[in-house]
């Protein structure tokens, strides 16, 4: 979604089907990669933190998806 006018850019799934409780923030690596890092889970259920590079989300890939960065 944009910051700007609040349209919505892409839509797709997160990676483990679960609901979406934290806002994706775009963050630039020190290389000048753009990352988007967004969150599952919820109060009551698990998740998991995730990162991918916005390249990838403007694709419509986040195969490429990481929990390790």
């Amino acid at each position: 979604m944009s910051g700007s006018d609040g349209h919505v850019i892409k839509w797709m799934g997160v990676p483990d089907d679960k609901e979406s409780y934290y806002s994706p923030q775009l963050y630039t690596w020190p290389d000048g990669t753009k990352l988007v890092l967004f969150g599952t889970g919820g109060e009551t259920h698990g998740g998991s933190l995730w990162v991918v590079k916005l390249v990838d989300v403007m694709k419509g890939d986040i195969t490429q998806v990481d929990t390790k960065l």
